[in-house]
């Protein structure tokens, strides 16, 4: 299976780091995602990290584990993951492996920079 994956990542209000994903991610797509967040999270004014699921379709238990490391991660310092726009797909993966009761989640990125305190 051949990966089609877009990503891109911007700064909103200092404190929230947000990456965009879109299409499909596997582990082929994964090292670019590490990547794109790797400079959010050396970021020290950073307190959230969105990640906008809208436009994405798939990802496999390699992303899964990788989310779980992020929030891991960000946890440890005080800061936290939040997940935006998840389809029915996305949704039944996360609910599988129990994600959706631990990652906080909204409908849009706006709604979750609006509803989260840095």
């Amino acid at each position: 299976m051949v990966s089609t994956y877009s990503l891109s990542t911007e700064i909103i209000r200092t404190s929230f780091g947000l990456i965009h994903a879109g299409g499909e991610i596997d582990q082929t797509g994964l090292p670019d995602l590490e990547n794109a967040v790797k400079p959010l999270l050396g970021n020290p004014a950073l307190k959230i990290l969105v990640l906008d699921c809208a436009a994405l379709t798939f990802i496999n238990s390699k992303v899964v584990g990788y989310l779980v490391y992020l929030h891991t991660t960000l946890a440890k310092s005080g800061r936290k993951l939040i997940l935006a726009g998840l389809n029915e797909t996305l949704t039944d993966i996360l609910s599988l492996v129990g994600l959706i009761t631990i990652l906080p989640h909204y409908e849009t990125w706006e709604q979750a920079v609006e509803n989260s305190k840095s």
